[in-house]
């Protein structure tokens, strides 16, 4: 669900055709997808299984997405109070969060861009699962830092810079300087460590907000 191009390698395997004759390589918010080009087949890769179409490999994601947020359980220790998860668009996920080496074809820059939002989307919903706050409310932006909604004791966002440099954000006011957000890269994969940056965001924003 998102940490760094390691985590992202092992889980999202990326897209794969079964002969080629050439490589291109995608760097996509801080991990690597392989499209293998040159084969009168193009299959996608998610998790160990291969499908024909970007919309199965989509789907598939989707299905896992939602078991992961599932098992996210509620806070013991609710701060209550209003939250804003403020995402990157579509547009600015494929003109900065994405790097390739070639020249992929735009259905193939789609399905990452598409596999990306899936990866951000799944991380807002488990902030909202996890009800730290009484309320969540999820918005997408061309410019994620800069984005201001009043009646929102705090704003949680996503910040990229290059394929390379993202990071997640807290501030409780346009005034206070945010604060990055951390993953413990030390517990596994999926619920535990998204577990550990819902952690990190409940006292992050007790801190901040004096409670």
């Amino acid at each position: 669900m998102g940490e760094n191009s390691k985590t992202y390698r092992r889980r999202y395997k990326g897209l794969f055709c079964l002969t080629s004759n050439s490589v291109v390589f995608f760097v996509i918010l801080g991990f690597i997808f392989i499209l293998i080009i040159g084969c009168s087949t193009v299959k996608y890769r998610f998790g160990d299984a291969l499908y024909d179409t970007p919309e199965a490999a989509l789907q598939a994601q989707r299905e896992r997405n939602h078991r992961d947020v599932s098992l996210i359980n509620p806070t013991e220790n609710p701060i209550g109070g209003r939250a804003l998860c403020v995402l990157p668009s579509r547009d600015l996920i494929e003109k900065k969060g994405i790097r390739t080496w070639g020249a992929p074809k735009q259905e193939l820059i789609n399905y990452l861009v598409s596999s990306a939002e899936l990866v951000l989307d799944s991380h807002a919903e488990a902030l909202q699962r996890r009800k730290i706050f009484y309320e969540v409310r999820i918005v997408k932006s061309g410019e994620p830092e800069s984005f201001t909604m009043t009646g929102y004791e705090l704003t949680i966002y996503y910040v990229i810079k290059a394929p390379d440099q993202t990071q997640w954000f807290l501030k409780v006011s346009p005034n206070k300087n945010p604060l990055p957000i951390y993953f413990d890269t030390s517990l596994p994969l999926g619920v535990p460590r998204v577990t550990s940056w819902l952690k990190y965001i409940e006292k992050s924003s007790k801190e901040q907000l004096g409670k």
